[in-house]
């Protein structure tokens, strides 16, 4: 194996072009193949590349008959091959010997080498003209691209927040976990940690038996009040207050009362909670909430974009799942006392 040697050269070719390329310096010795001798010693500069492959373009051999007996130190020299050694002029001397071969006027001449017999003949001037082709590939793909252009032509929208909607932001991004089940648990923002919001128990029983005096003068819509507060109940998004709750200053009363719409196909009746009622404190559980930023978008826009289509897309929900079972800070301040009409009139009554 060839030991390498660091070497601080440069090689220049022709137009004083310098090369960058020289690796480094090793020494070697040169022996015909498949011999020992004669050899001839010397420093060579290693380069990735010396030329391109040579001769080009390939020769035709068979009208040269003054080398077909001669032993070429190269047999196949008529094909394109990789020149692997460039030899300086100082050793020439070295590895020539006596001999030369003519033949006609311009074919090669043949010399005589420690390698065997070299050829040497002039190049063939042939014009060739040079073709440059230029490919361009773009992979991005055309969806992108059209929506790099329709982001460049819209206008940019800028959103300020206020300091308390950036403060209900930042509490939802804290406070916000999602259960195994996919279900996320959202904490009430509160203003102020569990706010005392003074007396709403009692507001909250007389818009009750107000309530109660309507219902009891149609059957049917108390039929229909009782099943939807039966069906809250079970889908537990409230419960009774156990007893020993019942002095809790925690609590907030939610006022409720129906809204009927009888020419409505899905729900002709709806259940409003009033959670704006204010308590003895003069304030609400609304009140004692941030509101957040503004998600809708304004109503001006919404109706001006529906003039653009047509048809143009409208739904409702008809229930919200919502569920407060896995925040016990919410259950405590959101928790109603009535899960079935009768219930304040029975809690009272212990």
């Amino acid at each position: 194996m060839l030991r390498r040697y660091h070497s601080p050269v440069s090689v220049s070719t022709f137009a004083s072009t310098v090369s960058t390329c020289v690796r480094g310096k090793c020494s070697i010795n040169i022996v015909p193949c498949g011999l020992q001798a004669p050899s001839v010693s010397t420093d060579v500069s290693i380069i990735s590349k010396i030329t391109g492959p040579t001769p080009q373009p390939p020769l035709i051999t068979g009208q040269w008959t003054h080398i077909q007996n001669l032993p070429l130190a190269d047999p196949s020299y008529n094909i394109p091959g990789a020149i692997d050694l460039l030899l300086g002029a100082d050793l020439l001397p070295s590895i020539y010997l006596d001999g030369l071969q003519r033949g006609l006027v311009g074919e090669p001449i043949a010399m005589n080498t420690i390698f065997g017999w070299v050829l040497l003949r002039p190049m063939d001037s042939c014009d060739r003209s040079s073709i440059t082709t230029m490919c361009l590939t773009i992979s991005e793909p055309l969806d992108s691209l059209l929506k790099q252009f329709w982001e460049l032509e819209e206008l940019p929208i800028t959103c300020h927040l206020s300091p308390a909607d950036l403060a209900a932001e930042q509490l939802y991004q804290s406070t916000t976990t999602r259960l195994s089940s996919g279900r996320f648990v959202v904490s009430l923002p509160f203003l102020k940690p569990l706010p005392l919001l003074g007396d709403s128990k009692t507001l909250a029983l007389q818009r009750f038996k107000a309530l109660e005096f309507r219902l009891n003068r149609n059957n049917t819509l108390k039929t229909q009040y009782a099943e939807f507060m039966r069906d809250y109940l079970t889908a537990g998004h409230m419960e009774l207050i156990p007893p020993a709750e019942h002095g809790n200053p925690y609590h907030y009363y939610i006022p409720h009362h129906c809204v009927i719409k009888p020419d409505s196909l899905t729900t002709k009746l709806r259940v409003v909670f009033n959670a704006s009622a204010k308590t003895s404190a003069g304030i609400s559980l609304n009140e004692s909430m941030y509101t957040g930023p503004k998600l809708q978008p304004d109503i001006q826009r919404v109706l001006l974009r529906a003039r653009l289509w047509l048809p143009f897309p409208i739904c409702r929900f008809s229930a919200v799942n919502c569920d407060n079972r896995n925040c016990k800070r919410g259950r405590i301040c959101t928790r109603s006392s009535w899960a079935h009409p009768w219930c304040p009139t029975r809690d009272i009554s212990r």
